[in-house]
């Protein structure tokens, strides 16, 4: 959801291999659907929040295509959809 809002990401992949060993699997191939930032250990994690707390963070190319990617809807008014859905299912799927 902070891509919606342009926010800074941090994906704090410090398990990821040994995950991935274990015989589980992604849905989606890792480095194509993480935009942003990623660190594979704690001290970087606290270098990179340091740094994003005095700077600005620039929405990148990739930021906007895994937005694209993933959110049909931009607009702010998702939770207005999910309702009218489930009163329209309540009254026709009786």
């Amino acid at each position: 959801d902070f891509l919606l809002k342009e926010k800074p990401i941090i994906f704090f992949r410090y398990d990821l291999e040994r995950y991935l060993i274990k015989d589980r699997a992604l849905y989606f191939e890792y480095e194509l659907v993480t935009p942003g930032i990623k660190v594979k250990d704690g001290n970087t994690l606290l270098e990179t929040i340091e740094y994003l707390t005095r700077n600005e963070y620039q929405y990148k190319e990739q930021d906007q295509q895994i937005t694209d990617l993933f959110f049909d809807y931009k607009d702010g008014n998702a939770s207005s959809r999910v309702v009218s859905e489930i009163l329209f299912r309540n009254e026709h799927f009786k």
